[in-house]
């Protein structure tokens, strides 16, 4: 496997290195659809967002001069990947971080929902039925960890020029806690916050697809086929509507990958963004 690149920022969140999960892209063994955990309890990036706050003089971002650099560096870049459970978005993260890093670029990745105490309380409360919390509830929580996630993580990266990539994000609520019934401009209206994404990357699969690659793992309250394929129709509306670009992701890796880097070399091209080393 390719080395990679290890940021030092990045680095004060790595995990333990027995961890399934990555802290900000940094571990290379990472990358797997199968016991991480993101937006539904799945594949998030074991990192603490706590460690962010914390006064602007201990925070890791201005100790790292990047509050300093933003006044001469072009802006960065920031892809979102979004799709049903076991879409491959963490595989295909880590993937491209790990090509971004070889062509120099200065590149990290995350997740939603983050380890921070609010996204603890996002996982605990989609266990189970019986933990679960209502739809406006969940939704704000969701809203209030990416809050917390925009103002200390990403924004701070993109002012100082670097490559985001995050697995998941807000078309995540409007297809999860929109399922449930919320309205879907008023899911917009509490992430209004939210910076837009320069690309964000749907990997469309068939529901039935997502449900047999997650047959290893502990299952969440979203992960039943019907609900799959609600999610699954909302993505495709936001498709239709021009928010996603939609990718086909039942097919090998390899192919999969080749689709997501011509997009997403187009658009660094586009941005004039080069590498920086």
């Amino acid at each position: 496997m390719d080395a990679v690149l290890v940021d030092p920022l990045c680095a004060l969140f790595e995990e333990p290195a027995d961890s399934d999960n990555l802290g900000l892209g940094v571990d290379p063994a990472w990358g797997s659809d199968a016991g991480c955990a993101d937006h539904e309890g799945h594949h998030v990036h074991d990192y603490d967002l706590n460690v962010l706050s914390v006064p602007d003089e201990q925070n890791p971002f201005i100790a790292f001069g990047l509050r300093r650099e933003c006044m001469s560096k072009k802006r960065g870049v920031f892809i979102v990947f979004e799709g049903i459970d076991g879409s491959g978005k963490s595989t295909h993260v880590r993937l491209l971080f790990q090509k971004l890093q070889r062509r120099g670029f200065d590149a990290l990745s995350t997740a939603e929902p983050t380890r921070t105490s609010i996204g603890r309380l996002i996982r605990e409360s989609i266990q189970t039925p019986s933990s679960q919390v209502p739809p406006e509830a969940e939704a704000l929580l969701f809203a209030a960890d990416r809050l917390n996630h925009v103002k200390r993580l990403i924004e701070p990266a993109l002012a100082a020029g670097r490559i985001v990539l995050s697995d998941r994000y807000v078309h995540s609520s409007l297809a999860y806690q929109g399922e449930r019934g919320l309205n879907l401009e008023w899911i917009r209206s509490i992430n209004r916050f939210a910076p837009r994404a320069d690309l964000s990357i749907y990997l469309d699969i068939p529901p039935e697809v997502g449900i047999k690659r997650m047959q290893r793992r502990k299952k969440t309250v979203f992960e039943t086929l019907t609900l799959q394929q609600r999610i699954r129709e909302l993505y495709l509306r936001f498709v239709e509507e021009g928010e996603l670009l939609l990718i086909n992701g039942n097919r090998t890796v390899t192919e999969v990958q080749q689709d997501i880097r011509e997009a997403v070399f187009n658009l660094l091209k586009e941005k004039e963004l080069t590498p920086s080393n």
